[in-house]
């Protein structure tokens, strides 16, 4: 029985790519390094900022610590989310609503860092919504890991197979599947239904995914 509803943030809750793809750059300009040909191998997002970095790192040679080189993307980061106008993907509000208003938990599982989700669902009027949510810096090893969804669970008090998560990436979707979770993919983000196939369902937008929940999900409440 299923009886919290998790959403992974970048590209679920918000289209946050473009903003990590200019700190990124950001990071690049400052070493030196013209960025456009380097984010062509690299897709900011698909996987963690610390893997992404660390094939950037190894590929141009760089002598700057993993740990430094993350810190000061998301310093841009911080600065660049606070001062644009963040705008939901379409639906965001009215699902996590109406996942409370049946009686789910709803919970946020990101590999970002805490602050950056506490700007993100405080500018974008979530904070009240959801009951908890897990940042990178709240377990040992982020997705596609178990560790993020496995620490909303227990947060929550509940098991993993009490739990449903919504991701738009492979990697998220590993994490859900790794940590004994329900999984549905949902499209927008670039990534083919082959990529996605490891979910257990696939909806095109949150219209679709309100819909199965509402008549496939509660039927077993």
């Amino acid at each position: 029985m299923i009886k919290a509803i998790i959403f992974d943030m970048d590209g679920v809750l918000i289209d946050s790519e473009p903003l990590h793809t200019k700190a990124v750059a950001d990071v690049l300009r400052e070493m030196g390094y013209e960025p456009d040909e380097i984010l062509k191998k690299y897709r900011v997002g698909a996987r963690s900022y610390g893997k992404t970095w660390a094939d950037i790192k190894e590929e141009l040679g760089l002598a700057m610590p993993l740990e430094e080189i993350t810190r000061r993307q998301f310093e841009y980061s911080y600065e660049m989310f606070e001062e644009v106008e963040l705008f939901e993907i379409e639906g965001a509000t009215q699902i996590i609503e109406k996942a409370k208003e049946l009686g789910f938990a709803v919970a946020v599982g990101s590999s970002a860092p805490v602050r950056l989700i506490n700007i993100i669902l405080r500018k974008l009027g979530m904070m009240d919504l959801i009951e908890t949510y897990c940042g990178v810096e709240y377990v040992k090893t982020p997705k596609p890991a178990p560790d993020i969804y496995e620490w909303v669970a227990k947060d929550l008090k509940l098991q993993p197979q009490e739990c449903m998560v919504i991701e738009d990436s492979p990697t998220g979707i590993k994490s859900a599947k790794a940590a004994g979770m329900f999984a549905m993919g949902i499209m927008g983000s670039g990534y083919t239904r082959e990529e996605l196939a490891q979910a257990d369902i696939i909806v095109e937008d949150f219209e679709e995914a309100t819909k199965f929940i509402c008549d496939e999900i509660r039927k077993d409440i």
